[in-house]
């Protein structure tokens, strides 16, 4: 519908978190913007089926993945769901269209690696193990849940640079962790719940915080960037920024509760909205497991402001469907016949 495309423009244009990481260079608009453009190409294949959409697709997704490497998440949900419409239209085509995207990516990354390789002399594949990050993330610092306190560089120093009694090690403490949290469900609860609210409930995304850093010569700072970041300037975006969130995520609540309804119901959900939906659930996924930083869950939080139209919309209908909503409603319709034939 036209009017959810103006929406949805209004709503990216107050996405303050957006804007003020639109100076940052750390891959997390171009990979944002990206996924987003690969959204649209392969809804638009799924529909137009013209193999153009899938070549576009296939470009920025390689582009994208470069950008920041947690785009593996959304690239997974391309394949997910190429399965999905797969199984639904009985055409293989979707299945080789998603399989060419995921080979595009991976043959990009692998392609910059022997790039790299090449010219450094240095194999890439030699850095800290990911497993190391997910027990960093398992990990209680300073009373905080999972957040970043050099827990894999530490490791891995002290393995002498090796990766696999390294990542033995993580997987150990992993082990350990996990039987704490089943022996102790009410800690978990709380330590997950901590972790879960450090990265989805910050207005601004730290936005101001990965970005205060300035390189300004000994030359003090303007007025309007000291007030933006320490001052009156700062209170009001922040203010601003927790409205927007509080619209996104109620409008996200509305529209899958009447996604579950049209589920419940067997009626057809439509298969554009699959895709960013298992992008965004992936997300979250991979928010309780990493470390508990709320700008590597941002790239989510923009997924779902595609659905912020259809989720006011949703809202919009289930208040007209109040009961003192109809009968104030009935009321004035009464009252505007009754007026109509005094007047005739």
């Amino acid at each position: 519908r036209a009017i959810f495309r103006i929406v949805y423009c209004i709503m990216m244009l107050g996405c303050i978190p957006f804007l003020l990481y639109l100076p940052y260079i750390y891959g997390d608009v171009l990979s944002i913007s990206f996924g987003m453009v690969m959204f649209w190409a392969v809804s638009a294949y799924e529909h137009y089926e013209k193999k153009r959409y899938i070549a576009l697709a296939a470009c920025v997704a390689g582009i994208a993945v470069l950008a920041r490497k947690n785009t593996w998440i959304i690239l997974i949900g391309v394949g997910i769901y190429a399965v999905l419409v797969c199984l639904k239209k009985k055409k293989g085509q979707y299945l080789l269209a998603g399989f060419a995207i995921l080979l595009t990516a991976a043959l990009t990354v692998k392609a910059v690696d022997v790039m790299y390789e090449y010219r450094s002399g240095y194999p890439s594949d030699i850095g800290i193990p990911s497993i190391l990050w997910i027990a960093m993330g398992l990990q209680e610092t300073d009373g905080m849940a999972g957040v970043y306190n050099r827990y894999q560089q530490t490791t891995f120093a002290e393995h002498d640079f090796q990766q696999e009694p390294a990542a033995q090690e993580g997987k150990e403490y992993i082990r350990e962790r996990l039987r704490e949290f089943r022996e102790n469900p009410a800690m978990a609860r709380d330590f997950f719940k901590r972790k879960l609210e450090d990265q989805w409930i910050e207005p601004l995304f730290s936005s101001l915080k990965a970005t205060e850093s300035f390189d300004t010569d000994g030359e003090p700072l303007s007025s309007g960037i000291t007030s933006l970041y320490y001052g009156n300037i700062h209170e009001t975006v922040w203010k601003l920024a927790n409205y927007y969130q509080s619209i996104v995520y109620l409008a996200g609540l509305v529209l899958g509760i009447a996604l579950c309804g049209r589920w419940w119901q067997k009626k057809e959900i439509p298969t554009a909205l699959w895709l960013p939906l298992i992008g965004i659930v992936g997300g979250f996924l991979f928010s309780i497991i990493w470390e508990a930083q709320s700008r590597y869950v941002f790239p989510y939080y923009v997924f779902l402001i595609l659905f912020v139209p259809m989720g006011l919309y949703e809202t919009g209908r289930a208040i007209s469907r109040l009961p003192k909503h109809r009968r104030k409603t009935t009321e004035q319709n009464q009252t505007q016949e009754e007026s109509l034939r005094e007047i005739a």
